[in-house]
């Protein structure tokens, strides 16, 4: 074999090579995402909220804040609602962060088990202010959420826990007297 061979096998694998690599090369990464590392819920949204609507495995929370400000608990007789319950569980929305950007692809969204497990704020007018459907925890924490119908799926180092009982939401006290009263 010569050298005038050995250059030109050489130029042919390497022209191979090059098509195998253009073939065969990785997908490009997602786009960065504008909402990455911002928070869940934006602050301003959930001070507009005039209801809270939280649904899980066919069960629905409802709390709704009434004109003077004050939030009840339709489905347990009206009763006032506990403040500090709703300003921790709305709390834990807006310090809770998005992690990464998941996937875009259907397939892969069908499977972090996206299924009936809503939060949703609405406005004074009953109109949908902001809405997320929760997924499956992930293995390395945190869990996985879209929002509203959106074909992306994101992970956010949430990890909240959704009460359904009307009773567990209303203030546990009745009457505020104070000593003198």
């Amino acid at each position: 074999m010569n050298l005038k061979q050995l250059v030109l096998i050489v130029a042919v694998l390497a022209s191979l090579s090059a098509v195998v690599f253009l073939v065969r090369r990785p997908a490009p990464p997602l786009s960065a995402d504008a909402r990455l590392e911002k928070p869940v819920l934006n602050a301003a949204t959930a001070e507009k909220a005039a209801e809270i609507k939280i649904s899980d495995a066919g069960k629905t929370l409802v709390v709704k804040r009434d004109a003077a400000g004050t939030w009840h608990v339709p489905a347990y007789y009206d009763f006032p609602a506990d403040f500090q319950k709703i300003a921790r569980f709305v709390g834990e929305l807006t310090e809770a962060k998005l992690t990464r950007l998941v996937t875009t692809s259907p397939d892969r969204i069908s499977r972090l088990e996206f299924k009936d497990t809503q939060i949703t704020l609405l406005d004074a007018a009953a109109k949908e202010l902001w809405a997320v459907t929760l997924g499956k925890s992930a293995d390395t924490g945190g869990r996985f959420l879209r929002f509203g119908a959106e074909p992306k799926a994101y992970l956010a180092a949430l990890n909240t826990y959704l009460d359904l009982e009307p009773k567990n939401w209303a203030n546990a006290e009745l009457l505020a007297l104070k000593a003198d009263e």
